[in-house]
């Protein structure tokens, strides 16, 4: 059996809705759903066992256990119908006002409750102001909406812009379209204060301007109704202002020209000593191999399978020397590795150096950014069988010597950029005599 209901008045709140029902009088069995115990809404009744439930209730009942909860018959979906007699007594069940403890007095059937709570002046709801979380009964939520509320919408007068009523009197005194009076008291007492600024700049009589030939030399001010009158009584003594900065500019121009043209050769005549000594003291080569691409096929070819580098010296009045590549790779090592050599060429100062060339020399595959560069050594042997390629040159240049599996060729492939190639070479000094 349900549980008896024996009290007049009995509040019952169905599960997931928000409605609180309040009975005048003591609600039978059959007027209950035997799933959620509240007034049935959309009742179905089972044929097995005679009971009740929601409509909505249901679904879940027979989903989980289909049996019936009281007297646990087994339930069958197709064995379901509406009950639309007892839906029909539901609907006229008395009730009072689910706000009648707020003082609503208001009586009537079950079917018409929704509708009166919809519009019921007691209830408790929440402020419609965006950002308001005011709660209070209907009847007196207007007044507060309306004439009380911090969020209430007005709208600026000037900007024609929605505000909140919190805001309104900060907004006020930065609208850009309120009316200002100008600070010069020239009569205009209504302009937008975003069009002051170019009011007072070009249109107010009594904005206090300097002179238009104050770069001249004039230091005349006064308000512009003034300045016109000014401008057009003093067009001799501006005139020669004008043609006194004039002269004076010119004399400063021929001056200044004076010391540029100085300052030009001075500085060419320091370009040309710096070249010179770039020339005479780099220990490092940084060699760009242009065009790689068509190099590269001349060397697989045999059209020209070495290329050279520029002469340089490894130190002020120190050693020629010349860099130069195998981009197919020399000897064992073609087709799959560069070649790098350097030899010794004859210099102006090799009657003073020691002989046979002993030093550390280093090659370097040079990456672009922040590339990883790839170096390697060699220290030449200063034994008999190298003195051809070590001692003092006495032709065009000796014969070279250095690395013929410097770098892979597919890893070389990875250092082209703008189809070039930059190898560098530096000679170690250490112990080198100092001329």
């Amino acid at each position: 059996m349900l549980p008896a209901i024996s009290q007049s008045s009995q509040r019952i709140i169905h599960p997931g809705s928000k409605v609180k029902v309040k009975v005048m009088e003591p609600l039978q069995d059959k007027h209950i759903c035997i799933v959620c115990s509240g007034i049935l809404r959309n009742p179905v009744k089972f044929t097995a066992c005679g009971h009740r439930c929601c409509l909505t209730c249901l679904a879940g009942l027979l989903q989980n256990v289909p049996e019936c909860p009281i007297d646990q018959t087994t339930l069958d979906k197709k064995r379901v119908t509406l009950d639309d007699r007892v839906r029909k007594e539901v609907e006229i069940l008395p009730v009072y006002c689910s706000n009648d403890t707020n003082g609503c007095k208001w009586r009537g059937t079950y079917a018409n409750l929704v509708p009166h709570l919809a519009d019921c002046g007691y209830a408790v709801i929440k402020c419609p102001n965006k950002g308001c979380s005011e709660r209070m009964e209907r009847r007196c939520m207007e007044k507060h909406a309306e004439d009380d509320c911090p969020k209430f919408l007005t709208t600026c007068p000037h900007c024609k812009r929605e505000v909140m009523r919190e805001d309104e009197r900060k907004h006020t005194l930065s609208c850009v379209k309120r009316p200002v009076a100008c600070p010069n008291n020239c009569g205009q007492s209504d302009l937008a204060a975003e069009k002051m600024t170019k009011h007072l700049e070009d249109e107010c009589p009594k904005e206090v301007l300097p002179c238009p030939f104050v770069e001249a030399g004039c230091e005349f001010r006064n308000v512009r109704e003034v300045i016109r009158v000014h401008v057009t009584q003093n067009s001799d003594t501006h005139l020669n202002l004008v043609v006194d900065k004039l002269v004076a500019y010119r004399r400063s121009l021929v001056l200044h020209t004076d010391v540029i043209d100085d300052q030009t050769q001075r500085l060419a005549s320091v370009e040309s000593r710096v070249y010179a000594l770039e020339k005479l003291t780099g220990t490092q080569l940084l060699w760009k191999i242009d065009k790689y691409s068509e190099r590269l096929q001349a060397a697989k070819t045999g059209t020209t399978p070495t290329v050279y580098s520029p002469p340089f010296v490894s130190n002020k009045h120190g050693y020629k020397l010349m860099m130069s590549a195998n981009l197919n790779g020399g000897g064992k090592a073609r087709g799959k590795y560069l070649s790098t050599y350097v030899c010794l060429a004859p210099g102006d100062y090799d009657a003073l150096l020691v002989w046979p060339f002993s030093h550390r020399v280093t090659f370097t595959l040079v990456a672009a950014g922040d590339g990883s560069n790839v170096s390697t050594s060699l220290k030449p042997s200063t034994c008999a069988e190298n003195m051809p390629f070590l001692g003092r040159p006495g032709g065009r240049r000796n014969p070279s010597f250095g690395v013929e599996n410097f770098v892979k060729l597919s890893t070389v492939a990875d250092y082209i950029v703008d189809d070039c190639l930059y190898l560098s070479m530096k000679v170690d000094l250490m112990g080198m005599m100092v001329l």
